[in-house]
């Protein structure tokens, strides 16, 4: 796999005013938008469910059925060749930034509401040096981050601030048959990133693990030290590529593996006022697929 390996930090802050309304954040990815197997119903389904559940969102690349890695380098060099006329090459932009369009407009709910956007294996560079991923940011008003990116969150309760850090990768390995095997890759990113969410995509896998409880020492308002448990969540973010259909060819069937797990992923994150036991306030996570 070859993306741009790219990292970026990007922070949010959200107020929140009442602890009985969960903040709710979905990544969604490998949608593979045009796909001859796209999943449209299932696509089309969490179209209409995200765009009324108040989330923010995260999107986790691989957003058209666009040019592997070796697609690309053969379509570079025949740009250098002069292989394919200027002309060849402006029909391929012109109709890749039409389908990409198409799909911002299917996510303009999105608009304002999205923490980042990743770049992934299967994409474009145009011409002056902006790929279909990046655009994709710039339609939906985001920020790009590349292939990983760290997002801080800032949530804001009566004044007072606490954190939750997300690290989110497009993928790395993880195809294995096992379900275990498919999230050592995630596993592995919290073994040297410190957060609180670690999510893949790429590889079309679908769920949440809780994982990694550890205790933390703190101090409380009256000086007194004491412990809290602190449960961190692996996820892979899930897929819109359907993997078998009758009479259709897919490199899933080639290789006889797992049918993707078509959907999303979804995380709350709830307030737990402990003001009037004389601390601040936390915050419960808890995720499904």
């Amino acid at each position: 796999m070859k993306t741009d390996g790219k990292f970026g930090m990007t922070t949010t802050t959200i107020e929140v005013k009442s602890s009985t309304k969960p903040i709710r954040i979905i990544p969604v990815g490998d949608i593979h938008y045009g796909a001859e197997n796209h999943a449209t119903e299932a696509f089309d389904s969490f179209c209409r469910y995200a765009k009324d559940s108040g989330a923010y969102f995260i999107l986790m690349g691989d957003y058209l059925e666009l040019f592997s890695a070796t697609e690309r380098r053969t379509l570079a060099k025949a740009y250098a060749d002069s292989d394919l006329r200027d002309n060849a090459r402006l029909a391929i932009e012109e109709g890749l930034k039409t389908q990409l369009g198409k799909l911002a407009k299917k996510l303009a709910f999105m608009k304002g509401r999205v923490l980042g956007v990743l770049g992934g294996n299967h994409s474009y560079t145009f011409e002056d040096g902006l790929s279909t991923d990046e655009l994709l940011a710039q339609r939906l008003e985001a920020p790009y981050l590349g292939v990983l990116g760290c997002i801080h969150l800032a949530i804001d309760y009566h004044h007072v601030r606490s954190a939750v850090w997300i690290w989110a990768h497009h993928g790395k390995g993880g195809t294995g048959k096992t379900v275990g095997h498919q999230f050592n890759c995630v596993d592995d990113m919290a073994q040297f990133l410190r957060g609180d969410i670690y999510l893949m995509g790429d590889n079309h896998g679908r769920g949440v693990v809780p994982c990694k409880d550890e205790l933390v020492p703190y101090c409380d308002s009256k000086g007194g030290m004491n412990v809290k448990q602190h449960v961190r969540y692996l996820g892979r973010t899930g897929s819109f590529l359907k993997g078998y259909e009758p009479g259709k060819r897919s490199y899933i069937v080639d290789s006889l593996l797992r049918p993707n797990s078509l959907g999303f992923i979804e995380f709350e994150l709830r307030i737990v006022d402990k003001r009037k036991r004389g601390g601040d306030f936390s915050i419960q996570i808890s995720g499904r697929s």
